[in-house]
């Protein structure tokens, strides 16, 4: 699901997301399987045609088998807070 809001120069987003990752391979039974869930938070801000400032906030909560297998650990929280400067240039 995402949802964005546009407010003059500014874009906020969000999204949020529910995924299950299906083993196909013939390996560890179920080692490449994960089910997990995830939010991001997005603004960016169109200083110009050619310059965007932009800034990301994204969890991500998985349980994975193959890294329970690996680490011994199956679940794992990611947090990344992202800040981005753009230059857009055309040819």
């Amino acid at each position: 699901i995402l949802a964005n809001r546009i407010i003059g120069k500014h874009s906020l987003s969000a999204r949020l997301e529910y995924f299950d990752v299906v083993d196909g391979h013939r390996t560890v039974p179920g080692s490449s399987a994960e089910t997990g869930r995830a939010l991001a938070l997005s603004w960016q801000y169109l200083y110009s045609t050619r310059i965007h400032f932009g800034a990301e906030w994204l969890l991500q909560d998985s349980n994975s088998r193959g890294r329970l297998i690996r680490t011994g650990h199956g679940d794992e929280v990611i947090r990344q807070l992202l800040f981005t400067i753009q230059y857009r240039f055309q040819l």
